[in-house]
């Protein structure tokens, strides 16, 4: 009976010492390596000298040669380049002397379109903009590694510098929070109306490096959490209403059906931060469970005042927004005002959409199917310094002014006065001027 207990007792102490050996951090390292591979990759990218991974003379050719146009005349390539949507400001791939490629190259460049993001990448920018979205729980698990490995704690900080500082200092935006950039984007104002010129800076530069440290190292403390060992005891301690069979079954279902019907976005780069909702409302019942078994059962006060902060920051943009919109249709106004006809003048895309239908029944969309053989091509306008956007969906638009943040751009300011708008928490306003998109467009 004495021997028993003691070969009992000599196996309990060796399962003691044998669940208080350190566990393998090589799955983290493998992880941290290939971050620190991609970040070097990206600054590689950013210096050379060839843009090897511009796909817009492809589309743009095939395209021409669709519309009956001539798919290797760079003026003509340029012209289509613009009908399409493209950026009047990016016309470097047009230059006479850049080859094309040839037209049936399209079928196999479809995913890349008119835009220069790839799937991946246009897939990374969405997803990588939820740790920001919700940062106040991400940022939960940035110091876990520092209570149980402060190297690797350390390896996680160094490496989230280094990523914010290549975007900082070489242009390469990737890791500099927030990503997707649309509603939530650094301008702090709806980043997609497509007006003339440069929109003002809402989050500097070191805020968007500390947003980037704490939502990407939040999201590696996260996965490293995955590699620690940790005591049962914490789970044992917190009631279930739920099981996590059940909790599964009940949300993942619908995430994964969304997630599924959002990838054929990836295609033309349609995928905004707004899409990430649904999502963002589900996440919280995992990672919130998830922290409180595995790290502690209480959320720490720094948790609260996290919320606060993404609440301060939540309020600021939108009363930025609605001033933005304000100036917008105060300009619009006093355009009216002076006689000015609306359908003489670009005030964004959301604005001439709205104008379009006071002249027709419907917007001139290429796949519009009711009232069918409704859609009526729209000739190319002439090559200019600034176009209307969706010129093609609004025909009735014929712009000679439009809106812009700089008094100088497309063929400088008309003789209107501009219009300010309030911009939390600065006290310089931002300003929206009425600028000409012809050399004689006169009042």
């Amino acid at each position: 009976m004495i021997h028993a207990s003691a070969i009992s007792a000599t196996g309990q102490a060796s399962g003691i010492r044998a669940s208080k050996r350190p566990r393998s951090f090589g799955g983290l390292y493998v992880v941290l390596l290939g971050c620190l591979f991609f970040a070097v990759r990206g600054y590689q990218n950013q210096k050379a000298t060839l843009q090897a991974f511009d796909f817009k003379p492809v589309y743009s050719s095939a395209r021409c040669l669709i519309d009956d146009c001539d798919p290797y005349d760079s003026a003509q390539i340029q012209r289509e380049f613009l009908q399409h949507g493209g950026d009047p400001s990016d016309l470097r791939p047009f230059r006479p002397f850049n080859a094309n490629y040839p037209p049936s190259a399209l079928f196999l460049v479809i995913p890349k379109s008119i835009h220069e993001p790839g799937v991946a990448k246009t897939l990374a920018f969405f997803l990588l903009d939820a740790p920001f979205l919700l940062l106040p729980l991400f940022a939960l698990f940035l110091p876990v590694l520092w209570r149980r490995n402060r190297f690797s704690i350390a390896v996680v900080l160094a490496i989230s510098v280094a990523y914010t500082l290549i975007s900082f200092r070489h242009g390469y935006p990737f890791l500099m929070e927030p990503l997707a950039g649309d509603w939530v984007n650094p301008q702090g104002i709806y980043d997609s109306s497509h007006l003339q010129g440069i929109p003002p800076t809402f989050l500097a530069p070191w805020v968007r490096l500390l947003l980037t440290i704490a939502s990407l190292g939040g999201l590696l403390g996260l996965i490293a959490s995955f590699f620690i060992s940790r005591p049962p005891a914490l789970a044992a301690e917190l009631p279930k209403a739920i099981s996590w069979q059940q909790l599964t079954t009940l949300l993942v279902p619908f995430a994964s059906a969304y997630f599924l019907l959002l990838l054929p976005r990836t295609a033309d780069n349609t995928l905004f931060d707004r899409y990430l909702l649904p999502l963002i409302a589900i996440a919280p019942f995992f990672l919130l469970r998830y922290y409180q078994e595995t790290i502690r059962p209480h959320i720490p006060a720094a948790g609260a005042l996290l919320v606060l902060v993404m609440a301060a920051y939540g309020v600021t943009n939108t009363h930025n927004q609605f001033s933005f919109y304000r100036a917008r249709a105060a300009l619009a106004a006093e355009l009216s005002t002076a006689g000015i006809p609306d359908t003489s003048v670009d005030s964004g895309w959301e604005h001439n959409l709205d104008v379009e239908l006071q002249y027709a029944k419907h917007i001139n969309f290429p796949t519009i199917v009711v009232p069918a053989r409704a859609y009526t091509a729209t000739p190319l306008p002439p090559l200019a310094i600034c176009q209307t956007f969706w010129n093609d969906y609004t025909p009735h638009i014929h712009a000679l002014y439009g809106i812009a943040y700089d008094r100088n751009a497309c063929y400088g300011p008309a003789p209107f006065a501009p219009v300010h708008y309030s911009r939390w928490p600065y006290r310089t306003p931002g300003t929206l001027y009425v600028v000409r998109y012809t050399p004689s467009a006169k009042p």
